[in-house]
């Protein structure tokens, strides 16, 4: 039987710079967004067999979005789509190392909420893997859905995933939103976080601190990445240790993302008991996504298919 992967959350464009730093034009590439599409097509790029759950809507971009994410392989038939939702667009700024910073572009407030019809438990049947995140998992109309979806996956032994990708600023009542993420992370079975995420959501003034506290809700693993320094699970202490592989970077768009397609992808091509074993292996091939990502624009880079992954782990691990 096909193992599915189930991926939650917002769809969307990222507009992204097409003229040089520096130009008096204002000109922009659409290319797909979200953190959690982006780490939809990334798994569907890798040959897994990906269904995207998300609300959209009616309007003629909304229809290009789905067509695009379509193409890309994923399966897109449980995108809802309502009058009451518009086009989720993010427009990136590219600093002179590569770091993005965004705009976001949204609707908001209860048309984004999911009736139960859209949300069946039977939606779960051949599912593997759940992967949720973003402020879609603690925003004030999707965050119920998200935990109820999470609980029945986790009660049904179905992996599932969480990125939080934590932004300051964006999120309007912050405490709330620090507690959404606690009630679900005792039904996740592998969080993967930043360093600067873990700070951010608990407030704490180490990142020793931060993990610990963390550890202290969650139920599954814990890996952590940290930019340029590299990536490692957390016990209590850096288990497994990976450095970040060098490349010259075009931005940064969906490298947290690319990082948690790596680790999924690896998860259902070799099963939960190798997967659990072989740490050190899922930390080089999700760096290794990670990093071609950032080798190129937007939030795939220069990824096409998984073959591509393993000459590139080839060439740096040889």
């Amino acid at each position: 039987m096909t193992k599915l992967i189930l991926c939650f959350g917002n769809v969307g464009l990222d507009m992204v710079p097409a003229n040089s730093p520096g130009s008096r034009t204002c000109a922009y590439e659409a290319l797909l967004g979200g953190a959690i599409t982006n780490t939809a097509v990334i798994l569907s790029l890798l040959n897994d067999r990906v269904i995207m759950l998300s609300k959209t809507g009616k309007d003629l971009l909304s229809g290009k979005i789905i067509d695009l994410i379509r193409e890309k392989g994923v399966i897109t038939d449980h995108i809802a789509r309502s009058p009451d939702v518009k086009a989720s667009l993010a427009f990136a700024e590219i600093d002179s190392k590569g770091d993005s910073s965004y705009t976001f572009y949204q609707t908001c407030g209860p048309a984004l909420s999911f009736r139960p019809r859209e949300l069946s438990s039977s939606i779960l049947d051949n599912i593997s893997v759940l992967h949720t995140g973003s402020k879609f998992s603690y925003d004030d109309h999707t965050h119920m859905s998200v935990l109820d979806l999470a609980r029945k996956a986790y009660a049904r032994n179905v992996m599932v995933t969480f990125d939080p990708n934590w932004r300051e600023g964006r999120v309007r009542d912050e405490k709330t939103a620090r507690k959404r993420i606690r009630r679900l992370l005792p039904h996740v079975g592998l969080l993967k976080l930043s360093v600067k995420d873990a700070l951010g959501i608990t407030e704490k003034r180490t990142a020793r601190a931060a993990l610990n506290d963390i550890l202290n809700d969650l139920n599954g693993s814990l890996v952590v990445t940290d930019g340029p320094s590299g990536s490692f699970y957390w016990n209590g202490k850096k288990e497994v240790f990976q450095n970040a592989f060098k490349v010259a970077v075009a931005d940064t768009i969906g490298a947290g993302d690319a990082f948690s397609a790596g680790l999924i992808h690896r998860y259902v091509m070799y099963g939960k008991d190798r997967f659990a074993v072989e740490k050190k292996e899922n930390l080089c091939y999700a760096s290794a996504l990670s990093a071609m990502v950032c080798a190129g624009k937007g939030a795939q880079g220069i990824l096409r298919d998984h073959p591509q992954v393993l000459r590139f782990l080839r060439s740096r691990c040889a």
